[in-house]
């Protein structure tokens, strides 16, 4: 298939998503990816701006470098308004990630933005946390459903709800060992895995209620890990 007959589609979300992608059966690779926002938690996307230049950020991967970046700098509604995308993926598997406040915002504390040294640059930054009460998920003492509605406003300045699809990616408790036994992730594991699943499906059930008529894909309810995931051993791989 010729390149200008393409889907193009943009993702806010993870490798989950983008690695899909790698895998169509169509060989004529019909799907063209035009934005990959990654590292990235709604609340960070949503808060102000912080200046910062991508020679501060010490890494050494152009992606890493640029998924901070983007986070510091809160573009992620300009850059999908702008690349011309017809679709837009959404997963929320990178919201098991923290969040730290830094000179007066919020950011996602990935592994990378912990590496970066950004916070360094600022004074450091000051760990903040989304807690859990009476079913509800609060966040500053906010509702976690006023900062999804923000960010569903802001997307559907720029996709109609029918071009946009909810990937309700989710961890899993069990794994193919390098051999190709079913192993159970250890109990620890387990747990925190319930815990982030539990808080994707509050925040995927919100969308869907904010855009009920985006489309959704379900991951098939058996679905199980792989130790050789290119990514690692994982709850999300």
């Amino acid at each position: 298939m010729s390149k200008k007959n393409r889907i193009d589609v943009s993702i806010f979300g993870s490798c989950v998503t983008r690695d899909a992608l790698e895998f169509e059966e169509d060989e004529n690779q019909r799907l063209e990816l035009k934005t990959y926002i990654a590292r990235q938690s709604i609340i960070s996307s949503i808060d102000k701006p912080i200046k910062c230049c991508e020679e501060d950020i010490k890494l050494n991967s152009p992606f890493q470098r640029r998924m901070v970046l983007w986070d510091l700098k809160k573009n992620a509604f300009e850059l999908l308004s702008s690349d011309n995308s017809r679709y837009l993926i959404i997963d929320f598997i990178d919201e098991r990630l923290g969040l730290c406040k830094l000179n007066g915002s919020v950011v996602t504390c990935s592994t990378e933005f912990k590496k970066s040294g950004v916070a360094e640059l600022f004074g450091g930054s000051e760990p903040i946390f989304i807690n859990f009460k009476d079913g509800e998920y609060l966040f500053e003492n906010v509702s976690l459903k006023q900062y999804c509605k923000r960010f569903c406003e802001q997307l559907l300045k720029i996709y109609p709800e029918e071009r946009i699809i909810i990937h309700r990616a989710l961890g899993v408790t069990k794994y193919y060992d390098k051999s190709g036994e079913i192993k159970s992730f250890s109990t620890a594991e387990i747990k925190s895995c319930w815990e982030i699943n539990r808080k994707l499906n509050y925040m995927y059930n919100e969308l869907e209620k904010l855009m009920p008529d985006a489309h959704v894909i379900r991951p098939l309810n058996k679905f199980i890990g792989d130790e050789n995931h290119k990514w690692g051993r994982s709850i999300v791989h």
